[in-house]
């Protein structure tokens, strides 16, 4: 048995020798047949349609979920990030995201969240992507999606470098514009994109090797035309990115080093002072035991001449 899925839909078609029948997500337990001339229309206009072969209804189910949940992610990560919508879409969005997100890393293990970020990191965020109000309209307890969040913002150096270097590629590599397309399509739906930021990331001095040596045992990559080419060609010049990504890595740990002293210093002299302030104060056991005496503050000595003007 056969299926084709889609996410966007919701929808998926199973196909069992010349049997032909689809369920919906929402309502699973309902096989509607279908004849050949549906087919054009089954899917609506969703361009996201996945094949899966030998597979059973069990496991259609479970692939079209995931299928739909990351395309809700993927929405939903762009109406949070949207500065011409207002708060609350904004931030009812962001609730969504944080149930898809603590699902997904309880039920199919951050699948989801990798898959959003495959897409995420092809491209820069565009100039009007607000991360700002989306970290400030996050709640209390949305941990996964400020950890997402806040992986997306820290990545976007990496990211622009990364696609600049898949731009300086020479389309004569690729044979031509049009396979150019599709090699980026499959790099985008593979997540090579997203695979060479976490390894760089993860391992700046081996990031690259690692990168290729798992993109190189991708098969829907091995069938794309001069495919090792094409990845020699783009990971080469990161040697000088991943130089400047070191660098950037230690000034920031220089400047965090300096701000951990600074704060250090400030607790010293805070506990200097409350150690001053103690030395100062001394307890006298009143009616209720907790009568204070300052010793030098609050009892004064008169001093010499106000003493003779007494006498």
């Amino acid at each position: 048995m056969n299926a084709i899925v889609s996410g966007r839909s919701a929808r998926a078609l199973i196909v069992d020798g010349e049997s032909l029948k689809s369920f919906d997500l929402d309502d699973s337990s309902k096989i509607v047949p279908r004849r050949r001339s549906d087919l054009p229309h089954l899917f609506g206009e969703a361009a996201d349609l996945r094949i899966l072969e030998d597979t059973t209804i069990e496991a259609v189910e479970r692939e079209l979920k995931m299928d739909c949940h990351f395309t809700w992610a993927l929405d939903l990560v762009l109406i949070s990030l949207d500065s011409g919508l207002e708060d609350d879409i904004r931030e009812e969005a962001l609730e969504q995201l944080e149930e898809l997100f603590a699902e997904d890393l309880t039920v199919i293990r951050n699948s989801i969240v990798i898959r959003v970020e495959n897409v995420l990191y092809s491209e820069p965020l565009p100039e009007d992507a607000d991360l700002t109000r989306a970290f400030e309209l996050c709640g209390d307890h949305a941990l996964h999606t400020v950890t997402f969040l806040q992986r997306l913002e820290e990545s976007q150096w990496l990211i622009e470098k990364i696609n600049q270097a898949w731009e300086s590629i020479p389309t004569k590599i690729f044979g031509d514009h049009e396979n150019r397309k599709i090699f980026k399509h499959t790099a985008i739906k593979e997540g090579l994109f997203g695979n060479l930021v976490r390894s760089i990331i993860l391992n700046p001095s081996d990031g690259v090797s690692t990168f290729l040596l798992r993109a190189d045992r991708k098969e829907s990559v091995q069938q794309l035309l001069n495919y090792r080419l094409v990845l020699q060609a783009w990971t080469t010049p990161l040697d000088e990115v991943i130089n400047q990504y070191l660098e950037i890595l230690a000034t920031k740990n220089r400047h965090a080093e300096v701000i951990n002293a600074f704060l250090e210093q400030i607790d010293a002299d805070i506990e200097a002072l409350i150690m001053t302030f103690m030395d100062e104060v001394e307890f006298e056991p009143g009616d209720d035991d907790t009568s204070l005496r300052m010793t030098k503050y609050s009892q004064p000595q008169k001093s010499t001449q106000g003493a003779n003007e007494d006498n």
